[in-house]
């Protein structure tokens, strides 16, 4: 939460990734947050840090179960390269075994 001392203080205001403008603060006890892409909703302090708690939360919990999937292909890709491996030393050998005809 914003320190008392802190109003009228000076701070930097995102407006797109690469543009901040400075700014003051005003009002210590709401903030602008953002919901979603270009969506800003004002929230009072405790109300500002739950949501981005559970934002955290959300974006840790999905992080992992991405995780998880990659690990789970990246073992089937892994079965999948030993499966033709086995089968072009299986085709080689019998070209061997026949004379290369």
């Amino acid at each position: 939460m914003i320190k008392e001392e802190n109003k009228d203080s000076e701070m930097l205001m995102q407006i797109t990734n690469y543009l901040y403008i400075p700014g003051k603060i005003k009002e210590n006890r709401k903030f602008l947050v953002e919901i979603g892409t270009g969506y800003f909703a004002e929230y009072e302090g405790e109300k500002a840090m739950d949501y981005y708690d559970r934002k955290i939360k959300y974006t840790k919990e999905s992080n992992e179960r991405v995780k998880k999937e990659m690990d789970e292909k990246r073992e089937f890709i892994g079965k999948v390269n030993v499966m033709l491996q086995k089968k072009v030393l299986d085709a080689q050998n019998e070209q061997i075994r026949t004379g290369g005809n």
